[in-house]
């Protein structure tokens, strides 16, 4: 006599009623639902603020770090980090 059945039959011998439980929840929550079109949610508006007048010439504040930057990393060669 052979085993006719499927292997979904065969796997359901060897799970217990949890992980079944399971199986079904997981199967009833990926269906798509009539009621349940994708609801748009309204964009998301960040309030702005003035910051005021810049305090220093911001045209050259990529050189100034850069400076900076290579400053630091004299000092702390020249301390042995």
């Amino acid at each position: 006599m052979s085993d006719a059945r499927t292997p979904h039959e065969c796997h359901n011998d060897f799970v217990g009623d949890d992980t079944r439980r399971a199986d079904r929840t997981l199967e009833i929550d990926v269906r798509p639902r009539d009621d349940s079109a994708p609801k748009r949610q309204a964009p998301l508006k960040q309030p702005t603020r003035a910051m005021g007048k810049p305090r220093i010439n911001l045209d050259k504040a990529l050189a100034v770090a850069a400076r900076l930057e290579d400053e630091e990393t004299i000092r702390s060669l020249s301390l042995g980090k």
